[in-house]
């Protein structure tokens, strides 16, 4: 009997096959994340909400030089709430609580607790971050804790929104897959985009926040949300 002949395939021709459909496909739409509905809809995995949790990470450009950071924001209401930023090995580069009308605030460089009331700014000057409002922070870390659900209708005033003593110009571009919340009375802003799913709703994964001049820029992406999470009270415990 004679050999079977070998066949010997050449896989080159169906990966370039294949590298030339999937370069010809259109990319991937995302999804329209149009603040109206985001804040009604969207939110509706806020209804039995009475603890926030979200992880995510960050990183801090000023057009030199760039850090990266993780980040946690921790909230019981609007005027309950923490944020921790980590550097690498754990290093503890910003801390702020919010109790009520006071801000609790520490830095890498500033590592005793500052005591802030509504109205006052602060600075961080290593990352000359001047003029700052601490209590606009987490209103721009998750905007759905002040907007989403029944707040919205109650926080509406003409095509702005309120909370508290902050105004809110919003925008859309055409794609409507992003929008920027701008405070009126301040220097800094907050572009959202990256809509992802939760539990019946959905909110932004990515958030850039940037000044007026546009000398620096903070990128965070969410990684993480947990509704109803158990946050240890002693977390609030702020000891000076």
């Amino acid at each position: 009997m004679g050999k079977t002949p070998v066949i010997k395939y050449s896989f080159a021709p169906l990966v370039l096959s294949i590298a030339v459909l999937v370069s010809c496909q259109p990319p991937k739409q995302e999804k329209p994340l149009d603040p109206r509905l985001l804040f009604t809809i969207g939110s509706d995995f806020l209804k039995d909400a009475e603890t926030i949790a979200v992880k995510g990470t960050m990183e801090f450009d000023d057009g030199r030089s760039s850090e990266s950071a993780s980040f946690q924001f921790l909230a019981k209401s609007e005027d309950s709430l923490l944020i921790f930023v980590e550097g690498p090995l754990g290093i503890d580069l910003f801390q702020m609580a919010v109790i009520g009308d006071t801000a609790f605030i520490k830095s890498k460089n500033l590592p005793e607790w500052e005591i802030y009331h509504t109205g006052d700014l602060f600075d961080i000057p290593e990352y000359e971050i001047v003029e700052l409002n601490p209590f606009l922070l987490g209103i721009y870390c998750f905007p759905q804790l002040y907007f989403g659900g029944i707040k919205f209708s109650e926080s509406l005033s003409g095509d702005n929104l309120i909370s508290g003593r902050f105004e809110f110009a919003v925008h859309q571009p055409k794609k409507q897959n992003s929008f920027v919340l701008a405070e009126v009375n301040s220097r800094f802003m907050a572009a959202y985009s990256g809509r992802k799913e939760f539990d019946g709703g959905y909110y932004p994964s990515s958030i850039e926040i940037t000044p007026d001049n546009s000398k620096w820029r903070i990128s965070a992406r969410i990684k993480k949300l947990k509704i109803n999470p158990p946050i240890p009270d002693k977390l609030w415990q702020i000891t000076r």
